[in-house]
């Protein structure tokens, strides 16, 4: 499982941006739990960074800038037949 997010948004009339950049990649497994279920896990690992800058007339401007580690587990339970292919995932992560 690879996974690859880059965002750089700047605004022509204001000095707002937002800059980001994300990469992940694990390994998962697979077991058939029937002719029609089967159940897969992914363990991944991932880091990035977010760099922004927005002028608020409220509450003035907000400077982000952040770099950041995550681990996740993301269990997934599905069934498939000639008319239905699902799945339900969630995801468990640790961000630091």
């Amino acid at each position: 499982m690879t996974n690859a997010n880059y965002i750089n948004r700047t605004s022509d009339l204001i000095n707002n941006f937002h800059k980001s950049l994300l990469l992940d990649g694990g390994l998962g497994y697979y077991l058939k739990l029937s002719n029609i279920g089967r159940f897969e896990v992914f363990g991944c690992y991932g880091f990035g960074t977010v760099k922004g800058y927005y002028e608020n007339s409220i509450i003035g401007s907000i400077i982000t800038d952040a770099n950041y580690v995550r681990f996740f587990i993301q269990p997934v339970i599905g069934a498939t037949s000639q008319a239905f292919d699902g799945s339900f995932a969630t995801r468990i992560a640790f961000i630091k």
